[in-house]
């Protein structure tokens, strides 16, 4: 019985948590790729500097992509608590506790 409370568990906080973790991953390589740009355009044996439209952009991606990653971490912790909430302080709460 606690197999199948686990299991639903982890289907309602999946349906919300994969597009957070996919938005998260696509923008953690975007800023990987600006990270890159931005070391490239701050060396020193460069001849050819980038133009100053692409160091601005590739910055303002790249903390993005920070934001991104720290507001994944937020929404884990915050669906966790909800679930927690949900399974010990609500009519799920009877399922519980009667396992």
């Amino acid at each position: 019985m606690l197999r199948k409370l686990l299991k639903y568990d982890f289907k309602s906080v999946f349906k919300y948590w994969w597009i957070a973790g996919l938005t998260s991953l696509a923008l953690s390589v975007l800023g990987g790729f600006c990270i890159k740009i931005l070391v490239d355009a701050n060396s020193d044996t460069v001849t050819i500097q980038p133009p100053a439209v692409l160091t601005v952009s590739a910055t303002l991606l790249l903390m993005l992509s920070i934001i991104a990653i720290v507001a994944f971490a937020l929404i884990s912790m915050i669906l966790v608590y909800v679930r927690f909430y949900q399974n010990f302080f609500t009519d799920q709460a009877y399922l519980t506790f009667t396992l």
